[in-house]
């Protein structure tokens, strides 16, 4: 059913894509794309993927749904994300909503009513215990952990300015 309006719909570019994300998920993207070969030299199906992947960072993408925003078969994008990012598709969307998730925790400031949970939910983790886990096993610490450290290095600024 493809009537060849699917393959010539725009993607953007690397500096569109982040005028189009808020902050933290530009950011998060830049740490989860950092290690991996730049913007320009992905293929052109790997790019919309994470476009549309960005975009959609609540946990409703599955690889049929993907591989149609995409242009192209589920098995092709499969290879391409392997081949040039070392990851399956689900397994690098997993990982950009948990960076995500990471720079949210770590950019809240107290009184802004941010919790685990909140933050796990905005990006698809509806088990508390599975998204500290793999939260755990990325950054080292747990999320809750993350959350205080903030609260904890916020007081004690105030603190020594308040001295």
């Amino acid at each position: 059913m493809n009537d060849g309006t699917t393959r010539s719909r725009p993607y953007p570019s690397s500096a569109d894509l982040s005028a189009l994300l808020s902050p933290v998920t530009s950011a998060a993207l830049s740490e989860v794309l950092a290690p991996l070969p730049p913007w320009s030299q992905l293929p052109r199906t790997v790019r919309r993927s994470i476009a549309y992947l960005a975009l959609h960072l609540d946990g409703s993408v599955d690889s049929d749904r993907l591989a149609a925003q995409s242009a192209t078969s589920l098995r092709a994008l499969q290879y391409a994300f392997r081949r040039h990012l070392d990851a399956t598709p689900m397994a690098f969307y997993r990982r950009l909503r948990l960076a995500c998730a990471h720079r949210e925790l770590t950019d809240a400031h107290p009184g802004d009513g941010v919790t685990v949970g909140s933050v796990a939910a905005r990006y698809g983790f509806y088990n508390a215990g599975r998204f500290a886990a793999e939260y755990s096993d990325i950054y080292g610490i747990r999320p809750g952990e993350s959350l205080r450290r903030v609260s904890a290095s916020t007081s004690s600024t105030a603190e020594q300015t308040g001295s």
